[in-house]
């Protein structure tokens, strides 16, 4: 099923926050959009724009910053329909549902909310189709297994979208018509790929709820990613229960000071090392008497590297109370953003494959909704 958002109001895109909350908002109830476009409310190809795309687009969001009257005359037009008011809205007459800000109808091959959006407002009501969407990841590099795993998505009759996220992490997408289809299919993928799915929208939301689950704390000690470590896990509900706080240290002293690492280490290998990031490991454990740390330091560049230790040389370990400490040096590429983000996520695989006991565990939960 192909969903598109077009936002009518082009500075809207400037505004990242609001964006990124209310794309949140929407793929919350009609899942992943595929497309997302930005026009103008006098952009002269604004009607054919709208017209294509209520023919690509099986769902299509109209989300109005401007301009909510001048869609609902394009709608009325390319639908053949005429004008009436209607919650003090001028809208199509031939609405299928209706709320103040906000109306849907069917277009040509789409099913089209259209709604008003205000920054400094709360959203109207939104409003959805009954379809099953549920996102999971796949813990695996071979790709005899791979494949095994998809032609088990096949055989449930089920539609996919996957994408690679790091080395190691698939993200699938799975598409049905009902979530019965989809729920028949994790019982046998998680009884036939048991440690190594995770059914969740989000790693950081996965890794929470177990540790909630289990009782179990965690810490995260950081450097190149400035703390976007700890704001993965604190975006989560609940996280108050399993996470004290964190430490993120950039300059040396404040490695040794608070996270616990030796100026000899420092002296001898340098903060991106795999013995500071063991120290940031011992000693961040302990100050927040966690029961799981993670810890990352690298060169996230663009400037900062050397020929020893170019952009993107990153250092990742996780360290789980009275076992073994894992460390893995990573040589990522990309800008300074996706080289933090890759390391999140690496963070987070290495926890998971850590302790697959704990959080790689069988699936239960009907998925009906």
């Amino acid at each position: 099923m192909k969903k598109a958002m077009i936002v009518v109001g082009k500075a809207l895109k400037y505004n990242e926050i609001f964006m990124t909350y209310l794309k949140s908002e929407i793929e919350k109830k009609i899942g992943s959009l595929d497309m997302v476009t930005f026009i103008a409310k006098g952009d002269e190809e604004i009607v054919s724009v709208i017209e294509e795309s209520s023919k690509r687009y099986e769902i299509l969001m109209i989300a109005c910053v401007e301009g909510f009257e001048l869609i609902s005359k394009i709608l009325s037009s390319i639908s053949d329909d005429t004008i009436v008011v209607e919650c003090e809205m001028l809208i199509p007459s031939k609405v299928l549902q209706q709320d103040r800000g906000s109306y849907q109808l069917s277009c040509n091959d789409a099913l089209i909310n259209v709604f008003k959006v205000d920054p400094l407002k709360e959203l109207p009501h939104i409003f959805t189709e009954n379809f099953a969407e549920y996102r999971l990841f796949l813990f695996s590099d071979d790709a005899v297994q791979i494949e095994d795993f998809e032609k088990l998505i096949q055989a449930n009759a089920l539609n996919f979208d996957k994408c690679y996220l790091i080395e190691g992490i698939v993200s699938y997408t799975l598409i049905a018509k009902k979530y019965q289809q989809i729920d028949h299919f994790l019982m046998q993928a998680v009884n036939q790929f048991e440690k190594q799915t995770v059914l969740s929208e989000d790693l950081s939301k996965h890794i929470v709820k177990i540790l909630i689950n289990n009782a179990l704390r965690i810490t995260c000690a950081e450097s190149c990613t400035g703390g976007l470590l700890a704001s993965e896990l604190v975006k989560n509900s609940g996280i108050s229960a399993v996470f004290d706080g964190s430490i993120v240290s950039y300059a040396n002293e404040i490695k040794s000071r608070f996270a616990g690492v030796k100026e000899k280490t420092l002296q001898k290998y340098g903060a991106v090392s795999r013995e500071c990031v063991k120290e940031m490991l011992d000693g961040v454990i302990e100050t927040f008497d966690a029961d799981f740390a993670l810890a990352v330091s690298g060169v996230a560049g663009p400037d900062g590297g050397t020929k020893e230790k170019p952009v993107g040389t990153v250092y990742v370990g996780v360290k789980k109370r009275g076992e073994n400490t894992i460390i893995k040096k990573l040589l990522l590429k990309g800008d300074r953003r996706y080289i933090q983000q890759s390391t999140v996520i690496w963070a987070f695989k290495l926890l998971i494959e850590n302790s697959p006991e704990i959080f790689l565990k069988k699936f239960q939960k009907s998925l009906d909704k």
